[in-house]
């Protein structure tokens, strides 16, 4: 069910949006089980993206890494040009 489904049930009608905020940690290797949820490999985030959409979301905010502005360019270009793809 969707986050909107859920709301449904309960009796809210009106528009409801979900944009959840989220700190990236994306590694070259995946982190496995137990892991925070976008963080690990590409692949490990992206199905946590698709899982996120599958319950409504609208779009998603991600927190970068805070070791520098360089780190925060290459978390943004994997983002779009690794994680991104991946999920489509």
């Amino acid at each position: 069910a969707t986050l909107r489904d859920l709301a449904a049930r309960r009796g809210r009608r009106e528009a409801l949006g979900l944009a959840p905020r989220n700190l990236l940690d994306l590694t070259e290797s995946p982190k496995g089980s137990g892991r925070a949820a976008f963080a690990g490999s590409v692949a490990e985030v992206a199905s946590d993206v698709r899982r996120v959409r599958a319950l409504g979301a609208d779009w998603m905010t991600f927190d970068l890494p805070r070791a520098g502005v360089p780190a925060m360019v290459r978390a943004m270009e994997r983002l779009a040009g690794e994680v991104k793809p991946a999920v489509a």
